[in-house]
């Protein structure tokens, strides 16, 4: 990468590492040896990315065009990490919306979409083809940051620069908890980034 990497993931075997740029480039390496197995480019900068279970698929979200102007447009789209080809454009359902963090559930039958940048941090279940099945409520206050599925497969994490962390019954779509109390904001300090212990016994909050 030439620019600076929004995106980074790991595939569910491991075998795999994802990552993206403000290029807008995509690379998919092999993670014991870290040697490139392929790569493209996608219209805009990459601000978020997700790899389905089986490693055939990529949801990407990305700002369009790479300049600030009032022309600014957000997208959302899958792609096949085989071809490095664009397979459906999802962005008609979320114009204008910067979507900075995205998620595929382990059973590979939900994609989960957030939003960032000081907006309402609503949160989008959506089915493996794009299509939205339930919204979340409630939102995290100032934006979504980050997304995390426990290793039952029946829990989804959320983190926001509220410094919140909800916990959720994603197949109901029903809150079941939180962590922490609201106290972010814009100048203030945020939850960044989510992770799990392989068992499910810690959360990392960072």
């Amino acid at each position: 990468h030439e620019e600076w990497i929004n995106a980074l993931t790991m595939s569910d075997d491991e075998t795999l590492l994802v990552s993206g740029d403000d290029a807008g480039k995509v690379i998919i390496r092999e993670q014991v040896s870290g040697q490139e197995l392929r790569s493209w480019k996608v219209e805009g900068w990459v601000h978020a990315l997700a790899l389905s279970p089986d490693n055939k698929r990529a949801v990407i979200s990305e700002r369009r065009p790479l300049v600030f102007n009032s022309s600014q447009r957000w997208g959302l789209r899958l792609w096949d990490t085989g071809k490095g080809e664009s397979t459906k454009d999802l962005s008609e359902d979320y114009k204008k919306m910067y979507l900075s963090a995205l998620a595929w559930s382990p059973d590979g039958e939900t994609i989960v979409v957030g939003r960032g940048e000081e907006a309402d941090g609503k949160i989008w279940l959506v089915d493996a083809d794009g299509k939205q099945r339930k919204e979340l409520t409630p939102f995290h206050k100032y934006g979504v940051t980050e997304f995390a599925f426990h290793p039952d497969g029946k829990h989804l994490f959320s983190a926001g620069r509220d410094t919140v962390v909800r916990v959720w019954d994603f197949k109901e779509g029903k809150l079941v908890k939180e962590l922490g109390k609201p106290r972010g904001g814009q100048f203030k300090d945020w939850i960044h980034a989510i992770a799990f212990n392989h068992d499910g016994t810690l959360l990392a909050a960072a």
